[in-house]
């Protein structure tokens, strides 16, 4: 029997907090949630965030992320919550005071067989860092003093948790596979723009569940709205709880 998705969720969102905890430069409690912050790394958003757990006021929730970025000496503000009755409730004073939303969804593979892909290979962080040169400079053009957090910020998740560097022979695709205990994420997976249209993409999935294969719980976030999420979909992937990024 199935495990019900609010099983899933909760299995899903207690991994991927510590997945989060790990690589941050500080982690500290507040009375609302977490503030996760890296200010070492001022150019990963993802990588510093207040994370909202309860109901709050939104002046406290607001003063509060103010000063947890100001004292990081961070310019960029990020807020998240997995939970429904907080994003209901902040959501619209965020939105109203020119907070952008980004919706995301939390899916977990049906656990089909994961067969090996021929053509990738788990590589070092050396040569991971080298080679994915190419996918950031897709992502955030030309602009090095990004790419050059982005890699370090690999190389701290490569130091501090159990992650596989997931790589096409030819290096024109690749992804993260972070592992804790049962559980898996499978994370940034990248095709670069010359390379897509070709089903590479399907064997990079594929090679990636191979990795998850002694994992009984595989799961990766997707934007709510995107069309990647009807791809993963596709490749047996179904939603079980959502997120809210402001």
């Amino acid at each position: 029997m199935e495990p019900p998705h609010s099983t899933l969720a909760d299995r899903i969102v207690a991994s991927e907090r510590t997945l989060a905890d790990r690589p941050a430069t500080r982690v500290d409690a507040l009375p609302f949630g977490i503030a996760r912050i890296s200010p070492d790394l001022p150019r990963v958003y993802d990588a510093s965030c207040v994370e909202v757990t309860r109901p709050v006021a939104d002046d406290e929730l607001l003063s509060t992320t103010e000063s947890v970025f100001t004292d990081a000496g961070l310019r960029h503000r990020r807020i998240y919550t997995t939970v429904a009755e907080v994003a209901s409730s902040v959501g619209p004073a965020l939105t109203s005071r020119g907070w952008s939303l980004d919706r995301l969804v939390y899916m977990a593979h049906d656990r089909r067989p994961a067969v090996a892909s021929r053509g990738h290979s788990v590589v070092t962080i050396d040569t991971w860092a080298s080679t994915a040169q190419a996918f950031a400079a897709e992502q955030w053009g030309g602009d090095s003093a990004v790419r050059a957090d982005m890699a370090a910020h690999d190389r701290r998740f490569a130091a501090r948790i159990d992650v596989r560097f997931v790589l096409a022979d030819d290096g024109s695709a690749g992804c993260h596979v972070y592992r804790l205990g049962r559980v898996a994420q499978i994370e940034n997976v990248y095709v670069l723009s010359h390379a897509r249209g070709n089903g590479l993409g399907r064997t990079l999935l594929a090679a990636a569940l191979h990795e998850c294969r002694e994992a009984d719980l595989v799961f990766l976030v997707a934007e709510a709205g995107g069309w990647q999420r009807r791809w993963y979909e596709r490749a047996g992937f179904v939603v079980v709880a959502s997120g809210w990024s402001w």
